[in-house]
């Protein structure tokens, strides 16, 4: 944190330019993974009630049927099947979205303790912070502002950042915009929709209430 002799080369700061982004989009991948899990479970238990009455539960059964019945052409058991919830526009305003690409990434979500995962939510919410390292580092040696971006990165930063500070780092504005690009804040909060005490971990929930923050 204090020596910045390893950032004086434009390349180093770059490749860790690079580190940052890797883990905001790894961060984004867990989240994902942790909603279609949540998902899977709210609509697979008996006593959910996360449709409203004008989509009752035996109509969503029969859709993941007919939608299963044609994907899954070898016949085996509708017990013994993952939960896929085809990719509709429900009558209770919400899109199901669970692909064969993210029950992938859900199981490696599971490989993650839950303390590995709090950890690597923290370590990103510090990217979201003023004070993180990095850009003491490029101000010290490239001088980036807002002034500096053209006007079409000016417009995609404003679509979430406030622009009109400019003592806030350039880079931290890029970042995020990369998280909320990604629907990170939308996924987070469909797992405090999805979730319940039992399925969303404490430490997870706060860890995301840190990066929100």
């Amino acid at each position: 944190r204090q020596c910045l002799c390893c950032f004086k080369e434009y390349k180093h700061l770059e490749i860790f330019n690079q580190v940052v982004c890797s883990l905001i989009n790894l961060v984004i991948g867990q989240v994902q993974a942790l909603r279609d899990q949540l998902l899977k479970i709210c609509t697979t238990s008996p006593d959910s009630n996360w449709q409203d009455e004008a989509n009752p539960s035996d109509e969503l059964l029969n859709v993941e049927k007919e939608t299963q019945e044609e994907e899954e052409e070898e016949g085996e058991e509708r017990s013994s099947e993952p939960c896929k919830v085809p990719d509709k526009q429900l009558e209770s305003g919400r899109t199901c979205n669970v692909t064969e690409d993210s029950l992938k990434s859900t199981d490696l979500y599971s490989l993650w303790s839950t303390e590995e995962k709090e950890k690597l939510l923290l370590c990103v919410a510090k990217i979201f912070q003023i004070q993180f390292p990095l850009y003491t580092a490029y101000k010290h040696n490239t001088h980036p502002t807002i002034e500096d971006i053209s006007a079409q990165e000016s417009n995609l930063l404003g679509a979430f950042c406030d622009m009109n500070d400019v003592e806030v780092p350039l880079h931290l504005l890029r970042y995020v915009c990369l998280f909320c690009g990604k629907n990170g804040l939308s996924l987070m909060k469909d797992c405090f929709e999805y979730g319940t005490p039992e399925t969303l971990p404490f430490l997870i929930a706060h860890a995301f209430i840190t990066v929100v923050s």
